[in-house]
């Protein structure tokens, strides 16, 4: 990876996902707490259930810039300011994304992995690229946060090269 005149440098991207974890908020903490960026695709469950804010603390967050990806049915109405108090710094550190309407769960995967191929891509992607990438699930999607954090894609050209070990 390169950032700017910096020298290149070797980094890695862990990705862990699971599927069916609907009844227990454990896998959602773990996840939330050790990733810089966290993409759901599922029910809002009416904003109950384990992604439920209540169910966290400042303590399930990292203290690192972080994007949240909530792709599920009307996830606005449930999560778009619920979370933000939660996270050291709040906007600063975090950028939610969400829906305003129902998002087709049939297409999630495919919006899912295009918004990550365009995330990783090394260009200097804007919310509005990224969104566009994912559009398969575009339901009124709403980024909250990005105002005023620190990171700012298009100040530094980002260059990813990608090898297999």
């Amino acid at each position: 990876m390169k950032v700017g005149n910096e020298s290149p440098r070797d980094f890695a991207i862990q990705i862990l996902f699971y599927f069916g974890a609907d009844s227990s908020s454990a896998p959602h903490k773990f996840a939330t707490k050790n990733s810089d960026v966290f993409i759901y695709n599922g029910h809002s469950s009416i904003g109950y259930g384990p992604l439920d804010p209540r169910n966290f603390t400042s303590a399930d967050f990292p203290s690192s810039y972080q994007i949240m990806w909530m792709d599920g049915c009307a996830s606005y109405n449930y999560y778009h300011k619920d979370y933000i108090p939660l996270k050291e710094g709040g906007t600063k550190n975090l950028d939610l994304v969400t829906n305003g309407l129902e998002a087709p769960a049939w297409r999630g995967g495919t919006a899912n992995g295009k918004f990550l191929v365009a995330l990783l891509s090394g260009g200097t992607s804007s919310y509005k690229d990224l969104l566009l990438a994912a559009r398969d699930t575009e339901a009124m999607r709403v980024v909250d946060g990005e105002l005023d954090n620190v990171y700012k894609p298009t100040k530094a050209s980002t260059r990813v090269t990608i090898t297999n070990r």
